[in-house]
């Protein structure tokens, strides 16, 4: 997320060299970037984060459980730790974090305020616990999980326990639990949706789109779809 004052780059998950073509092509200068926000050490949040760090300099924010698991995967960064729940400030934004379950060593999930707009970012969870809910109440646009079909996940080629582990208390959000996190959080100020973190082999945009479509007024909510591979939708709030 950027403002007039600069931008944070919330998780690295793809290669410097992507994040930067993927900028680029949004007319972002990768070069604007003054810090890196991690929700947890996952390889797919953190692949990036070195070739971030080498190339542009800027300080790794992390809470303290994820920057130590940080630190032994990927050696000496910068880090700048805080605390959830309490508000810091980059690039002229104000920054909150929020715990939320997930089978990683301290997850969180984000809210991000500029004064006058909040978007709420929350990617990996197990369920939407009351304060998930709360914390990504009254945003204007939300960025959330819808990762697997339940019916394709359990008929699917994944392993028993692989299987239970994304559908457990600690895994990923199926798309009618998105829907349904989604029906609690929505308001009349809400104005776009991203689905994140769809499965390639347990999911489809279609499917994914279609059962979170129906708790949304569709007049004044714009559904975004997220792909790894390319960018989505640059959107002004």
């Amino acid at each position: 997320m950027s403002s007039s004052k600069g931008a944070v780059l919330f998780d690295a998950g793809i290669s410097f060299r992507s994040i930067r073509k993927t900028l680029e092509g949004l007319d972002e200068d990768v070069g604007g970037i003054q810090a890196v926000a991690l929700s947890h050490e996952h390889t797919d949040h953190i692949k990036g984060l070195s070739g971030a760090f080498r190339n542009l300099g800027v300080p790794v924010l992390a809470n303290a459980g994820t920057a130590q698991k940080v630190s032994r995967l990927n050696g000496k960064m910068q880090f700048r730790t805080f605390e959830c729940g309490k508000v810091f400030q980059v690039a002229g934004l104000r920054i909150s974090a929020f715990s939320v379950p997930h089978d990683a060593e301290d997850p969180v999930g984000f809210v991000v305020d500029d004064g006058s707009s909040r978007l709420g970012i929350c990617t990996d969870l197990g369920f939407a616990t009351g304060l998930v809910k709360d914390r990504l109440s009254n945003c204007r646009a939300v960025i959330v999980e819808a990762n697997h079909d339940r019916e394709m996940l359990m008929q699917g080629p994944y392993p028993s326990w692989l299987k239970q582990r994304i559908r457990g208390r600690h895994g990923h959000l199926a798309n009618h639990e998105t829907a349904g996190l989604l029906e609690h959080i929505n308001h009349p100020g809400l104005e776009h949706v991203y689905l994140a973190h769809l499965s390639q082999v347990n999911n489809t945009p279609e499917r994914a789109e279609d059962c979170v479509a129906r708790v949304l007024d569709r007049d004044r909510t714009r559904l975004h779809l997220t792909f790894k591979e390319r960018a989505s939708d640059k959107i002004e709030i």
